[in-house]
């Protein structure tokens, strides 16, 4: 696990899938290949009904693109959305949404994670995100040449949509999956550790402790 490295403010523009969170939760279902439903779960599973459509969005380069992760931010009310083809996390907003009204679903705008991760690696896959109730969006990345080049995150402060810092994995490969314990104090990440020729690395469960406020505490 190394320290994390600040990152320079830089944004660029581009277009999501499904996750969900614990009571009012948002939830991405595929209607067809360029359009998606986005459904709000309202309370827990047994109430009923479950599920109602708040709104959809219009996917043009569903073909092109290649969003294979998403997450949510209740508090502010925005969907981060990764799209591997362009190397960006895109932001799109549903603050417009409420009750049983169609609303809009607006892309406002486009975090350019291939640029800003450049300092520190080359990136080849941005491949989960999640939300951490402490703030964050973190995002895996997996480097060029991931067999020996282990994994990244990226963590974005969710209440300004600007990235707060990189942080390798030392001992992880191909970081597949991200998940936040509820406490926000605790990240659990999917090391897939993907060959490359004769170079196997292990897979494993990664751990990372971002309890402290200081992130050169994180361990």
């Amino acid at each position: 696990f190394s320290p994390p490295v600040p990152a320079p403010k830089l944004f660029i523009s581009s277009t999501p899938y499904w996750s969900f969170r614990q009571s009012t939760t948002m939830l991405f279902q595929m209607c067809s290949p360029i359009y998606m439903c986005l459904l709000l779960w309202h309370g827990t599973l047994a109430q009923s009904p479950l599920l109602s459509q708040i709104g959809g969005l219009y996917l043009p380069n569903a073909y092109i693109d290649d969003v294979n992760s998403i997450a949510v931010d209740v508090d502010n009310r925005n969907i981060y959305a990764t799209n591997t083809a362009s190397g960006t996390i895109d932001i799109i907003s549903y603050s417009e949404c409420s009750g049983d009204d169609d609303c809009q679903l607006t892309i406002t705008r486009s975090i350019d994670i291939q640029l800003q991760s450049s300092l520190y690696f080359s990136l080849d896959y941005i491949s989960s995100v999640a939300y951490t109730s402490r703030g964050y969006m973190v995002a895996t990345l997996i480097p060029l040449n991931y067999a020996h080049n282990s994994g990244w995150l990226v963590f974005i402060d969710a209440d300004t949509g600007y990235i707060e810092s990189f942080v390798q994995l030392k001992h992880c490969y191909s970081p597949k999956h991200i998940l936040a314990t509820g406490d926000g104090n605790k990240l659990v990440i999917a090391c897939e550790g993907l060959a490359d020729g004769d170079t196997d690395p292990e897979g494993s469960i990664t751990v990372v402790d971002i309890e402290e406020t200081d992130a050169n505490e994180w361990r």
